[in-house]
Protein backbone atom coordinates (compact mmCIF):
# COMPACT_ATOMS: atom_id res chain seq x y z
CA UNK A 1 0.00 0.00 0.00
CA UNK A 2 3.01 2.38 0.89
CA UNK A 3 4.17 1.91 -2.79
CA UNK A 4 1.05 2.43 -4.39
CA UNK A 5 0.36 5.58 -1.99
CA UNK A 6 3.87 6.67 -3.32
CA UNK A 7 3.04 6.48 -7.02
CA UNK A 8 0.71 10.45 -7.46
CA UNK A 9 3.21 12.02 -5.19
CA UNK A 10 6.03 11.33 -7.53
CA UNK A 11 3.93 11.86 -9.92
CA UNK A 12 3.21 15.46 -8.73
CA UNK A 13 6.45 16.03 -7.40
CA UNK A 14 8.25 15.59 -10.99
CA UNK A 15 5.24 17.51 -13.13
CA UNK A 16 5.60 20.32 -10.45
CA UNK A 17 9.22 20.22 -10.54
CA UNK A 18 9.21 20.20 -14.39
CA UNK A 19 6.17 22.60 -15.39
CA UNK A 20 5.96 24.65 -12.63
CA UNK A 21 9.20 25.15 -11.22
CA UNK A 22 11.60 24.53 -14.05
CA UNK A 23 8.81 26.04 -16.61
CA UNK A 24 9.45 23.46 -18.91
CA UNK A 25 8.67 24.26 -22.94
CA UNK A 26 9.14 22.27 -26.37
CA UNK A 27 12.53 21.86 -27.69
CA UNK A 28 14.68 22.65 -24.20
CA UNK A 29 17.18 20.24 -22.48
CA UNK A 30 16.20 18.49 -19.08
CA UNK A 31 19.04 16.86 -16.98
CA UNK A 32 16.95 14.49 -14.94
CA UNK A 33 19.51 13.19 -11.58
CA UNK A 34 18.54 9.90 -9.93
CA UNK A 35 16.43 9.17 -12.96
CA UNK A 36 15.86 5.55 -11.87
CA UNK A 37 14.04 6.52 -8.55
CA UNK A 38 10.63 7.03 -8.23
CA UNK A 39 10.34 10.85 -9.00
CA UNK A 40 12.87 10.04 -11.39
CA UNK A 41 11.18 7.48 -13.46
CA UNK A 42 8.03 9.57 -13.34
CA UNK A 43 9.69 12.65 -14.91
CA UNK A 44 10.97 10.24 -17.99
CA UNK A 45 7.97 9.22 -18.58
CA UNK A 46 6.44 12.58 -18.70
CA UNK A 47 9.21 14.01 -20.61
CA UNK A 48 9.05 10.92 -23.07
CA UNK A 49 5.80 12.55 -24.32
CA UNK A 50 6.95 16.03 -24.36
CA UNK A 51 9.49 17.49 -27.35
CA UNK A 52 12.74 17.68 -25.13
CA UNK A 53 16.15 16.34 -24.71
CA UNK A 54 16.87 14.54 -22.13
CA UNK A 55 19.82 12.95 -19.90
CA UNK A 56 18.69 10.97 -17.43
CA UNK A 57 21.72 10.67 -14.96
CA UNK A 58 22.32 7.38 -12.40
CA UNK A 59 24.35 5.87 -10.32
CA UNK A 60 25.37 2.94 -11.98
CA UNK A 61 25.78 1.63 -15.47
CA UNK A 62 22.89 -1.08 -14.89
CA UNK A 63 20.72 1.21 -13.82
CA UNK A 64 21.38 3.19 -17.01
CA UNK A 65 20.70 0.19 -19.22
CA UNK A 66 17.66 -0.59 -17.22
CA UNK A 67 16.58 2.69 -18.34
CA UNK A 68 17.57 2.60 -22.02
CA UNK A 69 15.54 -1.21 -22.46
CA UNK A 70 12.37 0.77 -20.75
CA UNK A 71 12.62 4.03 -22.81
CA UNK A 72 14.07 2.51 -25.61
CA UNK A 73 11.22 3.43 -27.50
CA UNK A 74 12.04 6.86 -27.14
CA UNK A 75 15.84 6.86 -27.08
CA UNK A 76 16.05 5.02 -30.48
CA UNK A 77 13.11 7.14 -32.25
CA UNK A 78 15.43 10.85 -32.58
CA UNK A 79 18.19 8.32 -33.90
CA UNK A 80 15.78 7.17 -36.33
CA UNK A 81 14.89 11.14 -37.49
CA UNK A 82 18.40 11.63 -37.37
CA UNK A 83 19.60 9.17 -40.14
CA UNK A 84 16.48 10.12 -41.86
CA UNK A 85 17.04 13.17 -42.08
CA UNK A 86 20.43 12.90 -43.84
CA UNK A 87 19.41 10.58 -46.30
CA UNK A 88 16.48 12.60 -47.72
CA UNK A 89 17.52 14.19 -51.17
CA UNK A 90 16.79 17.67 -51.42
CA UNK A 91 13.83 17.78 -52.76
CA UNK A 92 10.71 20.71 -52.95
CA UNK A 93 8.56 19.17 -49.67
CA UNK A 94 5.23 19.04 -50.25
CA UNK A 95 3.13 20.68 -47.12
CA UNK A 96 2.23 17.06 -46.32
CA UNK A 97 6.17 16.42 -45.92
CA UNK A 98 6.73 19.57 -44.13
CA UNK A 99 3.93 18.80 -41.59
CA UNK A 100 5.36 15.17 -40.84
CA UNK A 101 9.01 16.47 -40.64
CA UNK A 102 8.28 18.87 -38.26
CA UNK A 103 5.91 15.89 -35.90
CA UNK A 104 9.11 14.17 -36.59
CA UNK A 105 11.31 16.95 -34.67
CA UNK A 106 8.90 17.03 -32.08
CA UNK A 107 9.66 13.63 -30.58
CA UNK A 108 11.63 13.80 -27.43
CA UNK A 109 15.78 12.61 -27.84
CA UNK A 110 16.50 10.65 -24.47
CA UNK A 111 19.86 9.52 -23.25
CA UNK A 112 20.93 7.48 -20.24
CA UNK A 113 24.50 7.74 -18.46
CA UNK A 114 25.84 6.58 -14.96
CA UNK A 115 27.59 9.42 -13.32
CA UNK A 116 31.15 9.48 -13.65
CA UNK A 117 33.47 9.69 -10.99
CA UNK A 118 35.45 12.94 -10.60
CA UNK A 119 33.98 16.12 -11.83
CA UNK A 120 35.96 16.62 -15.31
CA UNK A 121 34.40 12.88 -16.13
CA UNK A 122 30.93 14.30 -15.35
CA UNK A 123 31.40 17.90 -17.19
CA UNK A 124 32.71 15.48 -20.53
CA UNK A 125 29.64 13.49 -19.95
CA UNK A 126 27.28 16.62 -20.45
CA UNK A 127 28.81 18.53 -22.88
CA UNK A 128 28.84 15.23 -25.27
CA UNK A 129 25.36 14.67 -24.76
CA UNK A 130 24.26 18.54 -25.36
CA UNK A 131 26.45 17.96 -28.35
CA UNK A 132 25.13 15.15 -29.46
CA UNK A 133 21.38 16.83 -28.60
CA UNK A 134 22.41 19.70 -30.25
CA UNK A 135 21.74 22.05 -27.45
CA UNK A 136 24.08 24.86 -25.95
CA UNK A 137 23.02 23.98 -22.50
CA UNK A 138 20.31 22.84 -20.00
CA UNK A 139 17.25 24.60 -19.55
CA UNK A 140 15.54 22.40 -16.63
CA UNK A 141 17.62 20.40 -14.10
CA UNK A 142 15.52 18.14 -11.83
CA UNK A 143 17.45 16.90 -8.98
CA UNK A 144 15.36 14.44 -6.64
CA UNK A 145 18.19 13.37 -4.91
CA UNK A 146 17.83 15.88 -1.52
CA UNK A 147 20.88 17.65 0.28
CA UNK A 148 24.02 15.67 1.21
CA UNK A 149 23.15 12.88 -1.17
Amino acid sequence: MEQAASYPVQTLTAAYGLFEAGALRPGQAVLVHSAAGGVGLQALQILSKCDAAVLGLVGSDSKAQLLQERFAKYAKQRQTIDSQQHMEVQQPETQHQQQQKQQQQQRPYLEFAARQGDSAAVKQQLSGFLSRAGCSGFDVILDSLGPGQ
